[in-house]
């Protein structure tokens, strides 16, 4: 990658403008813009990640995604350096009528009627390095003028009434024109805005050299300084800035430096007065930007600012100078490796990074594993999970081996997790043993979406494999307590959970699911306490559209120890189960004793916060969640 400044002249042409005695000459020169924000020197490739929550569509020619390009790096889809994130947050659009004068100054001027419509996109970006899951250079793009869009009615109108009704009229039509004008304006600034922080962009653009005109005085030195500029620009090369043209700039910078030097601010007939100083303050700015002379220039560019003129060069030249002085600043610390970036996620060995709500604290202990046994006093388990974990707690897999297999099978209960860095979506992966995706690798099977560390919304697989089957969406009161779910394909609803609560307890939850017959299933489960602890679960069940739960199947039967630790749990006949705990109160074994077969399952637990809970949340466990206090297998 090229990074020294190139220019490159592909022509020059004179354009004389004559204002208070001075005389443009506009040159366009190529160059190459240094980031104002570089990344470190070892990173090659990226990757942008588009994501719109307002109501315009940028599907298509419009997505980022595909348009938008970062200068000096390669677009990479699969195991980028960096991704950019380009958030969009919303769109929001107003209309307005408002007066026009026209025909005259003052009195004579008529006031007429035109309507207006604006529209500003709120977006985001930001940074995710691949390479040791940190965040940084996020920048809010709010109420910002490049992403504010107005169009103006083309006629003017002699009443307001008028006016209104037009734009009743026409709302629809410019609402359409102002969606499209939205979406070329926010494509257009995100590239230069991207490329200005962190690309190596090839520039192609028009700066002036001004001159002085007049009859009375000779100002041959200022011509002769203007193209000693001239013959410099000429001979910067691809290879660099040559001395010979440094040396025509420093000669063209002593002369505008006497020439200042005259300036007499009291008199407007002088050589050097307040017509043409901020002229002459401009050309010193320009030289010593390609001289990289920054601290002149930009004591030169206050003058200028305070002096009269050249209102339209001003703000673009004051750009100029501080993306140059930036990315030279910047270059020289990237070079040596000490850029200065401020991370905004603590980076993770695994090279992952999280949003901190969703990380579990204040836990000891996590699971590591979990072993089945057919028959209570077998060694040998029939088979065992293993739960793989970043450093920080986060689940990346649990993984299923058999009593047979040497290692740990590659089957379809066999699940991988990819996580977005921000943790708003996750991606469950697994290895179809089944279907049209058999042996196809691992695929997804469903989707979860994380807010703020709880699940809004599962979208999964069923039956096809292939576009989304289901739609889970999680209900939460106002309080953010959890109400349950609804599962759903298409309208159908397939599974729901409704749980009532008295202040934080749960008094009784109903869970429904439907059947084959496309009736669908209903039961109920009713506590009872004692001392703030279940001590009774009364069951229920029905059928139909509107169930009465008048037909009871079962009670389970609560039993603590001392420290409040669950010991027993008792249906109806010989069926119970027992739970047995390490020193550290954590579950260790559960013996489920169903007339004479009594299986156990077997619980290992290493030091370390986990969020397996969430991660493996799914129906099943939810009613054992809420039965009994077993850790998910």
């Amino acid at each position: 990658m090229k990074i020294n400044i190139l220019f490159f002249v592909f022509f020059i042409c004179f354009i004389s403008i004559t204002a208070q005695n001075t005389k443009s000459n506009k040159i366009e020169i190529a160059y190459t813009q240094l980031p104002t924000h570089p990344l470190e020197k070892d990173i090659k490739s990226y990757k942008l990640a588009f994501k719109n929550q307002s109501a315009i569509d940028f599907s298509g020619v419009f997505n980022p995604e595909s348009k938008i390009s970062i200068d000096g790096f390669e677009k990479k889809l699969v195991d980028p350096d960096f991704t950019v994130h380009i958030d969009i947050s919303g769109f929001e659009s107003k209309s307005y009528v408002t007066t026009n004068k026209t025909g005259g100054l003052g009195a004579s001027a008529t006031q007429t009627y035109v309507y207006i419509i604006e529209g500003i996109l709120q977006a985001s970006t930001y940074i995710y390095d691949s390479r040791d899951g940190s965040t940084y250079y996020l920048d809010e793009l709010k109420n910002i003028d490049e992403l504010t869009i107005q169009n103006r009615s083309k006629q003017s109108y002699n009443t307001e009434d008028e006016a209104k009704k037009a734009l009743n009229l026409a709302k629809k039509k410019e609402l359409n024109l102002l969606n499209e004008a939205v979406k070329k304006q926010f494509l257009s600034f995100i590239s230069m805005y991207l490329n200005t922080k962190h690309g190596y962009s090839l520039k192609k653009e028009h700066y002036p050299i001004w001159s002085i005109k007049s009859k009375k005085f000779d100002y041959a030195k200022i011509d002769e300084a203007a193209s000693n500029y001239n013959q410099a620009v000429v001979q910067i090369s691809a290879d660099g800035t040559p001395q010979s043209a440094k040396d025509l700039l420093k000669k063209s910078v002593l002369i505008w430096e006497d020439a200042v030097k005259q300036y007499d601010p009291n008199n407007k007939k002088a050589r050097i007065s307040t017509k043409n100083v901020g002229a002459l303050y401009l050309n010193l700015v320009m030289a010593n930007v390609w001289l990289q002379d920054f601290d002149k220039a930009s004591l030169y560019f206050d003058k200028a600012k305070k002096a009269k003129g050249q209102f339209v060069w001003k703000p673009v030249i004051e750009k100029l100078l501080y993306t140059q002085k930036a990315g030279i600043e910047q270059d020289e610390l990237r070079k040596k490796g000490a850029l200065v970036i401020e991370k905004l996620e603590t980076t993770d060995p695994n090279k992952k990074s999280y949003a901190t709500d969703f990380l579990v604290s204040n836990q000891k202990y996590r699971l590591k594993g979990v072993y089945f046994y057919e028959k209570r006093d077998r060694n040998a388990y029939s088979r065992r999970k293993h739960y793989d974990y970043t450093k920080s707690g986060i689940l990346t897999a649990v993984l299923n081996q058999t009593y047979l297999s040497k290692n740990f099978a590659k089957g379809s209960k066999d699940v991988k997790f990819e996580y977005d860095n921000d943790v708003s979506r996750i991606v469950y992966m697994s290895y179809y043993d089944f279907g049209p995706k058999k042996d196809k690798g691992l695929q997804p099977v469903k989707y979860r979406y994380i807010k703020q560390g709880k699940i809004i919304k599962e979208e999964g697989f069923e039956n096809t494999l292939g576009a989304h089957d289901y739609t889970m969406e999680m209900i939460y009161n106002d309080n953010g307590q959890w109400l349950g779910f609804k599962k759903k394909s298409k309208e159908t609803l397939l599974e729901g959970l409704d749980i009532k609560y008295e202040k934080e307890k749960v008094i009784n939850f109903t869970k429904t699911l439907k059947l084959a017959n496309n009736n669908y299933s209903h039961q109920k489960y009713v506590y009872s306490y004692e001392n703030d602890r279940i001590s009774k679960v009364d069951m229920y069940q029905d059928e139909g559209d509107n169930p009465t739960f008048q037909e009871q199947f079962g009670t389970i039967n609560y039993t603590y120890n001392n420290d409040g630790l669950l010991i027993k749990t008792k249906m109806s006949g010989p069926i119970y189960n027992e739970y047995i705990y390490d020193a550290n109160k954590n579950l260790i074994e559960v013996v489920k004793h169903q007339d004479t077969n009594h299986e156990r399952i077997t619980f290992e637990w290493e030091a370390g916060s986990g969020n397996e809970t969430l991660i493996k949340f799914d129906t099943r466990f939810v009613f054992q969640s809420l039965l009994y206090p077993i850790p998910i297998y």
